[in-house]
């Protein structure tokens, strides 16, 4: 069927134009109702285009009723887009085939139509109030659903942690469970990301990304990688369902690249996301063991005596750790495990100290250097003693 057959090629001019469509209020009503519920998956041009089309087309088809809901059937329109234009064309009917037509032949015919057109309605999404029936149907019409639902469906009750969302096509079709993510979570970061079969431009992927980096960012940091991963759960499911009940062509089916593009897209950002989770949490383990070990050591086993006593220890070996800072200082780092996450052992204070182990006119010196000999001195090594009171007795020469 040729595509003039399902939609005029208008544009909103024409709708938005008294003299062609004089009940302008329910032009902008249908107008607020595809932007704010519909927006994702058609433009309100296009909306008008294929309603217009479609409601025309009714006098065309009054003797062949069942021709025309085939007709209607046979539009390459999502099932969600299928319920919208159903509910539309009863809203620009009035909302109730019984309440609104003439009492005449032709008004009859019409009834039939739209009578076909709401049982049709009735049958679709049988556990959700959808927009779509608050909206479309007058109030008589409502209640006459509302029995109807009643009749043949259980009462909704919350099961497996899963909000009521209205508009979702497959939160009660697939088996998911959500944790313990807030329901405004599960609706803006899940539901309505990965839910939406929609024909995506190529830019358009980009901006539904950074749309939802911008959310994530806005919710707690513990629920920002649950969001994530349930979303790629959600969107995964979502397709394999479409997949196996709805899609009739895998190889060429639109929804099957904008499902498989924005599951990708956000497979990488999870991984992207857990590495730099891993990094944070090894940087804090990191300074957690640090912490404790300084909590743990000694206050007066400082850096600076025991770069002091390796100092001796190396001059009784004829090594000059002066002449030798960088070997030396890792040398030191390596036997007292200070300053381990230095990227350069240059900018540490071992480093310095080692270049320059004593303090001159420094009355800390002879301290440092008091406390140091005491070591040697228990351990018999005469020989470091000698040099440490040498350089005591210097020390105390400089001090005056």
């Amino acid at each position: 069927m040729r595509e003039e057959d399902f939609r005029y090629d208008r544009d909103l001019n024409w709708y938005f134009n008294a003299a062609n469509i004089p009940n302008q209020n329910a032009v902008f009503k249908t107008k607020d109702f595809i932007d704010h519920y519909r927006a994702d998956e058609i433009t309100v041009e296009e909306f008008f285009n294929l309603l217009w089309k479609q409601k025309e087309l009714i006098s065309q088809y009054l003797e062949k009723p069942f021709d025309y809901l085939s007709h209607l059937q046979s539009i390459q329109i999502t099932d969600t887009l299928r319920h919208t234009l159903y509910g539309m064309l009863l809203y620009w009917h009035g909302g109730d085939p019984e309440a609104i037509l003439t009492e005449d032949a032709t008004g009859y015919k019409y009834q039939t139509i739209l009578r076909l057109i709401q049982r049709e309605f009735e049958k679709q999404f049988p556990n959700q109030q959808t927009p779509e029936k608050t909206f479309c149907l007058n109030e008589p019409a409502q209640q006459k659903l509302r029995e109807l639902e009643s009749s043949l469906n259980p009462p909704f009750t919350m099961q497996d942690n899963k909000p009521r969302i209205p508009y979702s096509k497959y939160l009660n079709r697939v088996e998911i469970e959500f944790g313990d993510l807030p329901h405004y979570i599960i609706e803006k970061a899940i539901v309505r990301k990965f839910e939406s079969e929609t024909r995506m431009k190529e830019n358009d992927y980009s901006e539904w990304w950074n749309g939802l980096q911008d959310f994530i960012n806005t919710i707690p940091q513990r629920h920002r990688l649950p969001a994530l991963e349930k979303g790629i759960e959600y969107g995964q499911k979502c397709y394999d369902y479409h997949l196996a009940n709805e899609c009739t062509n895998k190889n060429s089916c639109p929804s099957n690249e904008t499902w498989e593009r924005r599951i990708t897209l956000a497979t990488g950002a999870v991984q992207s996301y857990k590495r730099m989770i891993e990094k944070v949490e090894a940087e804090l383990q990191a300074q957690a063991v640090e912490q404790e070990e300084v909590s743990t050591r000694n206050p007066e086993f400082t850096t600076a005596r025991q770069v002091l006593a390796i100092h001796f220890l190396l001059k009784q070996c004829s090594v000059n750790s002066i002449d030798k800072p960088t070997e030396v200082a890792r040398f030191v780092q390596f036997l007292t495990g200070r300053e381990l996450g230095a990227s350069r052992i240059q900018d540490t204070s071992l480093y310095k100290k080692v270049k320059s182990p004593f303090k001159m006119n420094d009355a800390a010196a002879l301290k440092d250097l008091q406390f140091v000999k005491t070591f040697f001195e228990n351990m018999g090594m005469r020989g470091i003693v000698a040099d440490i009171d040498r350089e005591i007795r210097q020390s105390m020469n400089e001090i005056g």
